[in-house]
């Protein structure tokens, strides 16, 4: 029977990867309208990791932070290593959720929605690094603010990520405090313009699209006041650290008070022409390729505009867009990308130490990005000589450990399909072993990209 070219995009472009139980998931048989159905289906899914909320994290975190300082206070030899030992166990459970994370991503039912998720996930990144509480509450971030946003609205998603407890931690605007409130008058405390300068230039209308610095302190001094609960680890607004008066914010006058002042420019910043603009062609970009053709961008933009940023409207436009089910291969997979296909090919889960180190080497570990702006979706980034080394040197781990259990021809027809190459196949029969027959699958041109 002839394979459906549909099923192997769906699984390999929209999805993680491909395998003989991701295809027989879809159907051997499967029409174009099935493959469509099938992943129209996912972004109506209700599945979630099983994590704890965020509220649930950070009271725990609070009272196991208290029982480490009071050790630090004893300063003896086993206090110390009681307290190594709770930093150890923290890094351990944070790596136990990416791990979660993985496996829901290597599900063929729900590949295109988590691929959905863990783009907007970087594009509103927040990363542990140097911000121990954070490594208990990325996960519940990501289930809280995007996964569960997924049918919601731009503007709600933005909302939901300004005002999580983990973004408002990561970029500092707990601490942000009006000059010119009670407390900004009684304390000397000033102006943190971090999240404002973020929203604009990385989560709504981006770099060059008109805004000025006059607006990024018009819309951090607005959300002054919006900080966390650090008792219950929610979002709080506090009106004596919130900049009164009303701000001129791109031409238009605020004058709100409280927390609707903030929320107002929110609206009116995920409206905004530019963040359309901006928003679709990084979707694309991250979806297609890293020179989208011009019909994507048009289309992607339109439906946002006309949705007013309705989520599912764009995402199932990326499955109707006849540009994402060319059979050229498009895109080369980032590290946590050829990872995950790797892991599908195989049929096997890492432990989280296994998933730490191999990311950590590749350079794409799931909130560790080392800025704001996320990690790459730029696969020219991924392509220096010492990345493709890397990539080598865990596709022959792979091999090393996984090749006496495999038929390397075999499971390139599985995982690759329609797409494995003839020149591919002759190398996969013709390999002295089949180690040496995986390692060549995992560096084939057609599993490095997708």
């Amino acid at each position: 029977m002839a394979q459906s070219v549909e099923t192997y995009i769906a699984l390999m472009r929209f999805g993680y990867g491909a395998s003989a139980a991701g295809v027989s998931k879809i159907g051997a048989d499967a029409t174009p309208k099935d493959v469509k159905t099938f992943l129209r289906q996912q972004l109506v899914s209700k599945a979630a990791p099983k994590i704890g909320t965020t509220q649930e994290r950070a009271v725990a975190f609070r009272r196991k932070k208290e029982v480490e300082d009071a050790l630090r206070k004893q300063g003896d030899d086993d206090s110390q290593m009681m307290r190594k030992d709770m930093r150890r166990d923290r890094r351990d459970a944070f790596r136990e959720d990416m791990v979660e994370r993985l496996r829901m991503a290597m599900r063929p039912d729900l590949g295109f929605r988590e691929r959905l998720v863990h783009f907007w996930s970087n594009h509103f990144t927040i990363s542990v690094k140097g911000k121990q509480v954070l490594e208990g509450l990325a996960a519940p971030y990501e289930q809280e603010a995007i996964r569960s946003q997924l049918n919601g609205n731009f503007s709600e998603m933005l909302l939901a990520v300004t005002k999580h407890p983990a973004m408002q931690l990561y970029l500092e605007n707990n601490s942000s405090t009006g000059p010119n409130s009670r407390v900004g008058q009684r304390r000397n405390r000033g102006l943190n313009e971090n999240h404002a300068r973020e929203i604009l230039e990385l989560h709504t209308m981006g770099v060059g699209s008109g805004y000025t610095q006059a607006d990024v302190l018009a819309l951090a001094k607005m959300m002054t006041g919006w900080t966390v609960n650090n008792q219950e680890g929610v979002f709080r607004f506090r009106e004596n650290t919130h900049e009164p008066g009303a701000q001129k914010f791109l031409g238009k006058r605020y004058a709100q008070e409280g927390v609707d002042q903030a929320e107002a420019a929110l609206l009116d910043i995920a409206a905004h022409p530019e963040t359309a603009k901006f928003v679709t062609q990084k979707l694309a970009k991250a979806m297609h390729s890293d020179a989208p053709p011009k019909s994507l961008l048009k289309r992607l933009e339109k439906v946002f505009v006309e949705t007013k940023g309705d989520l599912p409207s764009l995402h199932q436009a990326l499955i109707e867009s006849p540009e994402m089910w060319t059979t050229q291969g498009l895109k080369l997979k980032s590290p946590i990308e050829v990872v995950t296909s790797m892991l599908i090919a195989l049929g096997q889960e890492p432990s989280a130490k296994q998933l730490y180190n191999e990311l950590a080497n590749l350079g794409e570990f799931p909130f560790m990005a080392p800025s704001p702006e996320g990690w790459s979706i730029d696969g020219s980034d991924w392509t220096t000589p010492s990345e493709i080394k890397l990539r080598l040197i865990l596709s022959d781990k792979l091999a090393r450990r996984f090749g006496k259990q495999v038929d390397p021809a075999a499971l390139g027809d599985a995982t690759l399909g329609p797409f494995l190459s003839a020149d591919t196949a002759f190398m996969l029969k013709g390999a002295s072993s089949a180690e040496q027959g995986l390692t060549l699958l995992f560096m084939a041109p057609e599993f490095q990209r997708r």
